[in-house]
């Protein structure tokens, strides 16, 4: 359990192109985005906690090595393809005797399970578990997402690197009079990395492409949590977002994938909501609309 300061303010205004943000979970605290407001809260910008939850597998450059699972509430994780808990499990991989037998990460999970990662070949090697789904829609309890498990990497001839799991989203609490959000609140789950080939110049997920045949991508990252109160929840143009991080895709003959994160925990606490009234139907559809994925819960202040 972390204890965190929550800043108290009377209006707060986060203006076009504007992002408030947090620092990142480092294992011992960090990764809330979380403030009160006795005025109006207007975000035209954004208000962004997004890959701040537990970190992802982390793979070195081991050949016919086993990814690293990714951190969750259970802790950091080890070089398995079972998951830690939440944390998706690492690329498998059956040892230097079988050729193109890698696998690649599972995603992390939180409000929902992580996607299994592919294996590398249909008889052979296994894909690194998805993390199981955990956490509270109710928010008795704040939690992070986890993280995506890291690819293996195979070949003894390459000098490559499997890709690292995504990191899992954090969280973002509001609780105000009023809050307008035109821009985006969002708490989402990192993307995997595709893996490195020797001297490869697009490693990571910041140029498109695959991993290269023997180098596995790592898996999503898990949504984090979001949760939003106020008397009066105007959303014209802006979102809610918690959804978890991609898998990225192999560049082997096989064509595999690692697995997504899992989505996060979304709660809606308020009297009315784009002028409609909390417990009508209208209200709840509204809710789903704004919201991506559906609040787990809606309540009032």
């Amino acid at each position: 359990m972390a204890l965190f300061r929550v800043p108290q303010f009377t209006d707060v205004d986060v203006s076009t192109g504007v992002t408030l943000t947090a620092g990142a979970w480092d294992g011992a605290c960090g990764g809330v985005l979380a403030f009160t407001a006795t005025g109006t809260v207007t975000v035209d910008g954004a208000l962004s906690a997004d890959a701040l939850g537990y970190s992802g597998g982390i793979q070195n450059n081991s050949h016919n090595s086993t990814g690293e699972s990714g951190e969750s509430y259970a802790g950091t994780g080890a070089k398995s393809n079972l998951n830690n808990l939440g944390g998706g499990g690492g690329g498998g991989n059956p040892g230097s005797s079988c050729g193109n037998c890698e696998g690649t990460g599972g995603g992390g999970g939180h409000g929902d399970v992580g996607e299994h990662g592919d294996q590398s070949n249909p008889t052979v090697g296994d894909g690194g578990d998805g993390g199981i789904a955990y956490g509270d829609s109710t928010f008795a309890a704040l939690t992070l997402g986890s993280g995506g498990g890291a690819g293996a990497l195979d070949d003894p001839t390459e000098q490559g690197i499997g890709g690292h799991g995504g990191a899992g989203g954090g969280a973002v609490v509001i609780r105000a009079s009023e809050l307008v959000v035109n821009g985006t609140l969002s708490a989402r789950g990192e993307d995997g990395e595709i893996g490195c080939a020797e001297f490869s110049d697009w490693c990571g997920t910041a140029n498109s492409g695959s991993s290269p045949s023997e180098a596995e991508p790592g898996g999503g990252g898990a949504g984090g949590a979001v949760y939003l109160i106020a008397d009066t929840l105007t959303a014209g143009a802006g979102a809610v977002l918690a959804g978890g991080g991609d898998g990225q895709l192999s560049g082997s003959s096989w064509q595999r994938t690692s697995g997504d994160g899992g989505d996060g925990l979304i709660r809606l606490d308020f009297n009315t909501l784009n002028s409609l009234s909390y417990g009508t139907s209208a209200a709840d559809s509204e809710a789903d609309s704004v919201c991506e994925p559906d609040p787990g819960t809606l309540g009032t202040p």
